[in-house]
């Protein structure tokens, strides 16, 4: 979310043993499917903005993880050489 509305196509990371990526559908849904037990954090991010980590979450085998919110904001661009 980002201003209270759902992002599109931003993409959302899961940081487990083996990470794992996918984008957000039209209404900002997300879902990961056969994800590997562990610990695991989450975070989002498109062109302009991202969210903060969230977890740890413990990822279990049968397990269900729903009514997560990643709220984006603007995010800050740092170069250097």
């Amino acid at each position: 979310m980002r201003d209270g509305q759902p992002v599109p196509n931003a993409r959302v990371s899961l940081k487990t043993a083996a990470p794992l990526v996918t984008l957000t559908l039209d209404d900002g849904r997300f879902l990961f499917e056969d994800v590997p037990s562990g610990v695991g954090y989450l975070a989002a991010s498109n062109a302009e903005a991202a969210s903060e980590v969230q977890g740890p979450f413990q990822l279990v085998p049968g397990g269900v993880i729903e009514g997560l919110t990643l709220n984006l904001a603007p995010s800050v661009q740092i170069s250097g050489r």
